[in-house]
């Protein structure tokens, strides 16, 4: 790549905020390819290995699996997407050892991460009026999705007081505390949050299990932990090779 089109490129990642998130990337891939194992044969065929990225990414067939090729700049390159394969193989082999003996346990611990939830809002300033609109939603004299078009002061007025999905470290942590034992369509009586008096119901509980999909997820958090610091190197080197140009 030449001078010129590298310029244009960092310059065009740095008003995207895109160095953090490539640099990120980068220590990954240089964790992952550096990443010793105690039983070095950890490689399979290139076959096993596209099979396997396939499932992760949920490609069903090998029509999907071009398609996919395609839009990632892998179609015409059966070399490169088997380096690709074999990569994603040792990333997963390396989620599995960093879980080893403690998945359940961080499954327990980052379940609010994990879960989602879908509820409704509305915000006002008034604590009379929103009892008044609580009552007038418990008896049913009106729909809580037109209340909160109705009164909500909050930004939740444009979508019937609908938020998310979401997991539960999104939310306030009063509407989180909430939330994380509530039942679907539990409607709670207004309680104050900084200067507003709110009034919340659980639409919809999206519950985790400790699956695959969950250690994946899980093991990718571990992951991006254990890569923290190469990663800020990277960027660091990044700014400052951009920098002095």
């Amino acid at each position: 790549m030449n001078k010129a089109l590298e310029n244009s490129l960092m310059r065009l990642l740095a008003m995207g905020n895109l160095i953090e998130p490539l640099a990120r990337l980068q220590g990954e891939i240089r964790f992952v390819n550096e990443f010793k194992f105690e039983d070095q044969n950890i490689k399979i065929s290139d076959e096993k290995a596209i099979k396997g990225l396939m499932i992760e990414l949920k490609i069903k067939d090998r029509k999907d699996l071009i398609k996919w090729q395609r839009i990632n700049l892998l179609a015409t390159d059966a070399l490169t997407l088997s380096e690709y394969a074999q990569f994603r193989y040792k990333r997963r082999c390396i989620i599995d050892k960093l879980l080893e003996g403690n998945g359940e346990a961080l499954f327990l611990r980052y379940k609010d991460r994990l879960d989602r939830v879908l509820y409704s809002l509305i915000r006002v300033s008034d604590e009379d009026l929103a009892h008044h609109i609580y009552y007038s939603i418990e008896s049913n004299e009106i729909e809580f999705g037109d209340a909160s078009v109705k009164y909500s002061e909050g930004p939740e007025s444009k979508t019937q007081g609908i938020i998310g999905p979401c997991d539960l470290s999104v939310p306030h942590p009063d509407i989180s505390s909430r939330l994380r034992n509530a039942s679907p369509k539990q409607l709670f009586k207004p309680f104050a949050i900084e200067k507003w008096f709110a009034i919340l119901r659980l639409e919809y509980r999206f519950d985790s299990e400790f699956n695959e999909s969950t250690k994946l997820t899980l093991g990718s958090m571990l992951l991006s932990s254990k890569v923290r610091k190469l990663s800020s190197e990277i960027y660091k080197e990044a700014i400052d090779q951009f920098a002095d140009k």
